[in-house]
This record gives structure tokens, sequence and C-alpha cells, in this order.
């Protein structure tokens, strides 16, 4: 519908978000640049949060597209997980080995 009446090439409103279409406006290039840094920098635990439909896995997923492969990088879009589960998603997504319980987790 979008796409024919305003003659576009692409379909600009999906479920999943594309990071092609974020309007760069100064709040959200704050938002970037500090997510930006603080991988780039190993700053530790980035959490972003907010209202639905503001821009937070867009502007995830254009961060993760950009960063230098050498960043490992977790990305946990889902709320409810436990913290076993926490855990076990976030050493998965950064290539760490399977672990029996928390004390072999932090060794």
């Amino acid at each position: 519908m979008y796409k024919e009446f305003f003659n576009l090439e692409d379909t600009p409103f999906t479920l999943t978000p594309d990071p092609r279409f974020i309007v760069f406006t100064p709040s959200y290039n704050e938002v970037l640049a500090s997510l930006y840094y603080g991988l780039e920098n190993a700053k530790g635990l980035i959490v972003l949060t907010g209202e639905v439909g503001t821009g937070k896995t867009t502007a995830l997923r254009w961060i993760l597209r950009r960063l230098d492969s050498s960043v490992l990088a977790a990305y946990v879009f889902n709320p409810r997980l436990s913290i076993d589960e926490f855990y076990h998603h976030v050493t998965q997504m950064l290539g760490i080995k399977d672990w029996n319980n928390k004390a072999e987790l932090l060794t």
C-alpha cells in the first residue's frame, strides 16, 4: 500500500525493523553514538530501554552491523528470561562454552 502510493522502492513498515529506514534525529544520533562508544571501548554491560516503537531494536541492529569484527556483543531480545536462561543466552552468543553452574561460568 505505502510502496505503490508513495512510489517507493521498498516497503518501509514491516514486522521486523529495518535499519535502512532510520531517521537520524539529533537525539537518535546521541543514542547511536553512546551505544557505539560503549561497545567499541569495552565499557561493559550496556542496557537500552524505552517505550514500544521508539527504535530500540532498529538502533541495536544498526550498531551491530557496524561493529568491528573483534567486538563481542550479545543482543538479548527476550525480557522474560530467567537469570540462568539469560546467562546461557549471553554465553552462547559470545561463543563461551557450555557451563553447568555459575561457579564454572565465572572461571
